[in-house]
């Protein structure tokens, strides 16, 4: 109200600065407003400076990243595995099969080569067997079929794995290829929430929780259970058999 906002006007008139700024400078008149009233403001301006200070720190963590190549990534891989590992011929083995994994996938930050290790790349791929359950990325889905097909982890952490536009395109138009691949069942599956090592895995490193991709959260489709699904399921093979 007016016994507010009239010291902190007067106050900035008397400085020449603006009303914004006589704000962040409570302490020298805050003998001239209501006690109840500087806490409330006194905790705005503390919320502010924080958010204000994450700013300017993802800023500078987007400038950081965007300066970065491939060949910065592999030397902090050399430098981890020189502090972890001892034997230096398992050493040069481990930063050899990461370092194929950091070209393959063109990683540059560590949640990058972290996501390329968990989800596998085309040249990890082992040959299919088409008498056996095969596990494969969607980048080798194209062109294949099966009777049943089960997609994993399709969580908006973890697909798309980027923000940018061109990365959510090509990352819709895989899930689609994937999908189209079965040709009798579809399963889709996503955890909710993600712990160990799995939590660092995926755009949120560190939060545990998980949902639905967003290319699929306008589903007509709801939602089950896993654990009731699958007995719901098994329950009616049995029947029918």
């Amino acid at each position: 109200g007016p016994s507010t906002i009239r010291p902190i006007y007067d106050f900035a008139v008397q400085q020449g600065i603006t009303f914004s700024a006589s704000i962040h400078r409570l302490a020298e008149f805050a003998d001239r407003i209501p006690a109840a009233t500087l806490r409330t403001l006194q905790g705005l301006v503390t919320d502010t400076l924080a958010a204000a200070a994450r700013h300017r720190q993802e800023e500078a963590d987007a400038d950081a990243s965007a300066n970065r190549t491939s060949g910065d990534l592999v030397a902090t891989v050399r430098a981890v595995a020189e502090d972890e590992i001892a034997e230096e011929e398992r050493r040069d083995a481990v930063v050899a099969k990461l370092e194929e994994i950091i070209v393959a996938s063109g990683a540059i930050m560590v949640p990058d080569l972290l996501l390329s290790v968990a989800i596998g790349r085309e040249a990890l791929e082992p040959e299919l067997d088409p008498d056996a359950v095969n596990i494969l990325t969607m980048h080798k889905a194209k062109g294949l079929s099966a009777d049943a097909v089960i997609i994993i982890a399709a969580e908006d952490e973890i697909l798309p794995q980027g923000n940018a536009a061109s990365a959510i395109a090509d990352d819709r138009r895989l899930l689609y290829v994937s999908m189209t691949r079965a040709r009798h069942e579809l399963f889709v599956t996503y955890s909710g929430r993600r712990t160990g090592q799995q939590m660092h895995t995926g755009r949120n490193l560190g939060d545990p929780r998980r949902r639905l991709t967003q290319f699929l959260k306008n589903s007509p489709l709801r939602s089950e259970n896993g654990e009731t699904f699958i007995d719901t399921k098994v329950r009616a093979d049995q029947k029918a058999t």
